[in-house]
């Protein structure tokens, strides 16, 4: 007699191309129903298409005797049929108290180390779960609950990276259906019948009543509509990833979008695109909400220097045409730089400073080289040495600071002249002074001031170099 049901599940393993033959798997198998299904279904499948299966069954150490014998029974399970088993321990209340998170979290963050740690170790490409139907359709009513979009519409794949999902596409009840004609027991968790969680409210309560009430068929419904919402998923985030191509640029620390994205593209694909901007800086997308998409994008239509602080120690700022997302400082209002720190140039000396090496040295007028080559990483100018009426200091910028920007003496404050050059708030003060007084002879990488130009009457030549150990720099003559 045919095996529809499992007839139905091998269809969809084959059409979603989720194992092929000689496939090591690791194979999540907590004991309840689900999990046993997918076990015995495996089994099965192997007989038609060759491969190797290792049972994992992480002990979560919370629900005491109870968790014990699922550990026994899954053993158990893999000793019948001859297939590997490991059982991994883990203290979850105690890891979700350390790091200040749920207890639901921390077992999903500790079941998905524990199965990527099994799969190096027994060199398994493919980590096989159990999740189906009603999980989809319970995953899909609590991210709405929470304010999704439609990434939470799409949160369980048939398969995504190493993990597949080969039930995806059948109820609960026709699990424990297959498995109660079958003969094939499984274990029972007491705690998914508390309601006080959330997920169990939905599957207990809100699920059912929605089959009794609105519609028999609500799980599968909303299924399909999660299926049709991984196909928009995978076009939005391809559209977004070539948006961030054309409008964006990643930087050591921060990632800076074009105010052209947010006119020239679809709202949909360059939100999306901030999204993932964000999700560069700070390693996941998870807790980025709508409401921060929505402040980052209302910085477009404000003035420079405007801000948005976001999650993950982020903070989003408009300057000028764009829209800089980057990490927030430490707290320390130059970011690390001691800006009192000054050191004295003295010709023949070399002056460490942050990630640069100053060199000065003086030459006779009649035998220098007035502009000197280019050198790789390197910043140079020279000055009349003669008409440098101060003790000379490399340091960073402090009040006051200003140029002189013209032969006739006027000044220019070094604040305007960062604000000319649309130079970021953060960056000012990374940026090095050669200065005398208050007044700055050299913003190096941005321009000299008019006070020590070299003319026909200068005699004595100082020449500053500075060396910049950084990969990539371009060599610079400002």
């Amino acid at each position: 007699m045919e095996d529809l049901f499992f007839e139905k599940v091998k269809k969809a393993i084959n059409d979603h191309g989720l194992i092929s033959e000689d496939d090591r798997l690791v194979v999540g198998v907590s004991g309840g129903a689900d999990s046993v299904c997918l076990f015995h279904i495996l089994r099965l499948f192997g007989s038609c298409c060759p491969l190797t299966m290792h049972v994992l069954h992480v002990h979560h150490s919370i629900r005491g005797s109870e968790a014990d014998r699922d550990a026994e029974f899954v053993h158990s399970l893999c000793e019948n049929y001859e297939v590997p088993f490991t059982l991994v321990r883990y203290d979850v209340p105690a890891f979700a108290s350390v790091h200040g998170m749920t207890v639901e979290e921390a077992g999903r963050i500790l079941r998905r180390e524990a199965f990527e740690r099994k799969a190096a170790e027994t060199g398994s490409g493919t980590i096989v779960l159990a999740h189906h139907m009603n999980d989809v359709a319970e995953t899909v009513l609590f991210n709405l609950s929470r304010g999704s979009g439609v990434a939470g519409l799409a949160s369980l794949r048939y398969k995504r990276g190493a993990y597949i999902r080969p039930l995806l596409g059948v109820s609960r009840e026709e699990i424990t259906e297959w498995l109660e004609k079958k003969g094939f027991s499984y274990c029972n968790d007491s705690t998914n019948e508390d309601c006080t969680y959330s997920r169990n409210f939905i599957r207990n309560r809100i699920l059912p009543d929605l089959t009794a009430n609105v519609n028999s068929r609500s799980a599968a419904h909303i299924f399909e509509l999660s299926e049709e919402a991984c196909q928009v998923e995978s076009w939005l985030a391809e559209c977004a990833e070539k948006c961030l191509e054309l409008y964006a640029r990643e930087e050591k620390d921060r990632v800076v979008l074009n105010k052209g994205m947010f006119r020239m593209e679809r709202e949909p694909v360059f939100r999306r695109a901030v999204k993932m901007a964000i999700g560069k800086l700070s390693g996941t997308m998870k807790d980025i909400e709508r409401v921060h998409i929505n402040m980052i994008c209302a910085l477009c239509d404000k003035e420079n220097g405007k801000r948005a602080d976001l999650p993950y120690g982020l903070v989003a700022e408009s300057v000028y045409g764009d829209i800089v997302i980057r990490k927030k400082a430490d707290g320390k209002k130059n970011s690390g730089v001691e800006t009192a720190e000054e050191f004295r140039l003295e010709p023949g000396h070399v002056i460490g400073l942050g990630n640069m090496q100053f060199l000065s040295f003086l030459e006779d007028a009649g035998s220098a080289v007035i502009r000197s080559g280019k050198t790789e990483n390197v910043y140079t100018k020279k000055f009349d040495y003669d008409k440098i009426s101060g003790i000379l200091v490399i340091r960073y910028r402090r009040p006051g600071d200003y140029l002189v920007i013209h032969p006739d003496g006027r000044r220019k404050s070094l604040s305007d002249l960062f604000t000319d050059r649309k130079i970021p708030r953060e960056e000012r003060d990374r940026i090095p002074l050669l200065a005398c007084g208050q007044e700055v002879i050299w913003a190096v990488g941005l321009r000299s001031g008019e006070s020590c130009r070299i003319d026909s009457d200068t005699e004595r030549i100082l020449t500053v170099k500075v060396q910049l150990h950084l990969e990539g720099s371009d060599d610079r003559q400002n």
